[in-house]
């Protein structure tokens, strides 16, 4: 049914659910989780789609029963903490999942990416939290979305893109 909106592009990524162990260095609250999970209902539409950057989840969570109370039409890049195949990402509640997405003229992966494909002007990324490492800083076409910039909330991809700077979120 189309309700006459249009299809809002969110990013986020390094969700991390379960991994309390993180909260440790990257000084996340003790109630993470829920103030992600909270946000997101708050700030997407079932229409909307969502790009996740990776690092989804850890150990005793059920990520089918997770994704099902989460709107949106969903997408994964894999992270280095993905170790699961895309059809497994994909039984589990995600509409697609893959290494890396190209869409829009943005090229959407989990770690910086130091060459971009053809016709793409920005790589949005993940992975490096609130610690970027000196040798991460000399691609100006990355931009990092972290979720410990964000108050722990998506981001539409337009915005995020006029808001960020090289590395930073706002």
């Amino acid at each position: 049914m189309n309700t006459g909106t249009s299809i809002r592009r969110w990013v986020t990524g390094d969700t991390h659910f379960g991994h309390t162990n993180l909260q440790k260095h990257t000084r996340r609250p003790a109630d993470v989780d829920e103030l992600i999970v909270t946000a997101w209902r708050r700030l997407i539409r079932p229409e909307d789609l969502v790009i996740h950057l990776g690092d989804v989840a850890f150990g005793h969570v059920n990520l089918p029963e997770l994704l099902s109370t989460l709107p949106g039409r969903k997408v994964l890049v894999r992270g280095n903490h993905d170790a699961h195949t895309v059809s497994w990402y994909m039984n589990s509640g995600f509409d697609f999942a893959g290494n890396a997405i190209l869409l829009g003229g943005i090229f959407f992966t989990h770690e910086p990416a130091p060459v971009l494909p053809a016709g793409c002007e920005f790589n949005i990324h993940g992975h490096l939290h609130n610690n970027v490492p000196e040798a991460f800083r000399c691609y100006p076409h990355n931009r990092l979305f972290a979720l410990e910039y964000t108050n722990y909330e998506p981001r539409q991809v337009e915005k995020f893109l006029r808001q960020s700077s090289r590395l930073t979120a706002v």
